[in-house]
């Protein structure tokens, strides 16, 4: 009888400890979320700096991924799917999301769509949006869509 009420408080502890681990798993991926993003920033920062604009996207809504860097210097700088040129240096190896996409509490803001980190040049080369989504405040940031420009990180 005493070894049955043992073995039911270690399954008590046990599903007590898995919750407070996907808390902390899901936290860790918001953060992570953050300081891509202020990585990104800055890459993006010191590319208009030399160059003068922001990157221009190949496409509009650029998904950025581990297989986009972004380029600097030589005829064509900008994103690259894949390597850069041979005469330019790598500014940046973008970072992909985290996953799974973590959805703020009774909640379905964050999904497959807006849980990548999106790039598009703005205002003719002089701005930038990086679209990306928090499932729980982080920091200063709440929770939900949210937007690093060339001035700051905007979040609902």
């Amino acid at each position: 009888m005493e070894l049955l009420v043992v073995i039911g408080i270690i399954g008590i502890l046990a599903a007590t400890i898995a919750v407070s681990l996907q808390g902390a798993k899901k936290s860790g991926r918001d953060a992570r979320r953050v300081a891509d993003i202020r990585g990104i920033v800055n890459a993006l920062l010191i590319y208009y700096n030399e160059h003068g604009e922001y990157p221009p996207a190949p496409v509009v809504n650029l998904v950025l991924d581990n297989s986009q860097q972004l380029c600097m210097g030589g005829a064509d700088p900008g994103w690259r799917n894949g390597n850069c040129d041979a005469d330019q240096d790598r500014l940046l190896q973008a970072p992909g999301a985290p996953n799974p996409p973590d959805n703020p509490l009774g909640s379905n803001t964050c999904d497959a769509t807006n849980n990548p980190y999106i790039y598009n040049q703005t205002n003719g080369g002089s701005g930038f949006e990086v679209s990306f989504c928090l499932g729980g405040k982080t920091g200063e940031f709440q929770e939900g869509t949210c937007i690093a420009d060339d001035e700051s990180i905007h979040c609902p």
